[in-house]
């Protein structure tokens, strides 16, 4: 298997805050991003440090031993590793990054999107927490929402807690889906349903 990085992005806006909603998710801005190091084994933080307001929060995170760099670096890591792993990165991480010189287009070969392929699969979307329940039985610790509210009250740490959370649980339906070749969600009726396949050879390259 390929050495791999695993994504997850949080935003300073939400829907509702941007013109055009949804269909305007560049509009939504890169609050914090966290990715997990197949390699390296361990976390980093990455934000956009434009904003002055969250400046002595970082310093004091990367005096406690977080790995803090910037969003340059972070698109850095994106176009020169083997592989990212995402839960619906394609349509919403990859198009937050766009507007800081991502092309996501040029990812697209290299990714696994946990989601991407199981709505392919299963002709509908599911929700990570839908996932997490039913592949790994852990949910998330909070909502997207939520993390826009605690980052705009500049509870910082709080943001990364949350978004290392869904990080790790992407890790590990990534590596149940390598070893099994499929996953578990729960569909509406809260039942625990089996995936078709997820995976082809070109995953294992």
């Amino acid at each position: 298997m390929d050495s791999y990085i695993v994504l997850d992005i949080e935003t300073k806006k939400t829907a509702n805050e941007v013109e055009g909603g949804w269909n305007n998710i560049p509009a939504f801005g890169v609050a914090i991003a966290v990715l997990w190091h197949q390699v390296w084994g361990h976390f980093s933080f990455h934000s956009d440090f434009s904003n002055a307001e969250i400046i002595p929060a970082i310093h004091s995170l990367a005096d406690k031993g977080t790995y803090v760099w910037d969003i340059e670096l972070l698109i850095s890591y994106l176009n020169n590793c083997e592989k990212i792993v995402t839960f619906n990165g394609v349509n919403f991480d990859y198009e937050v990054l766009r507007p800081y010189g991502l092309q996501p287009e040029l990812l697209y070969h290299k990714s696994f999107d946990i989601l991407d392929r199981m709505k392919k699969a299963l002709g509908h979307r599911v929700s990570l927490e839908s996932v997490a329940q039913a592949t790994l039985g852990v949910g998330k610790i909070g909502n997207g929402i939520e993390a826009v509210r605690l980052w705009k009250e500049g509870k910082i740490e709080a943001v990364i807690d949350y978004c290392k959370h869904d990080v790790e649980i992407t890790r590990q339906i990534y590596e149940f889906i390598q070893k099994n070749g499929f996953c578990y969600y729960l569909n509406l009726n809260r039942e625990s349903c089996r995936t078709p396949r997820l995976t082809d050879p070109a995953d294992n390259r």
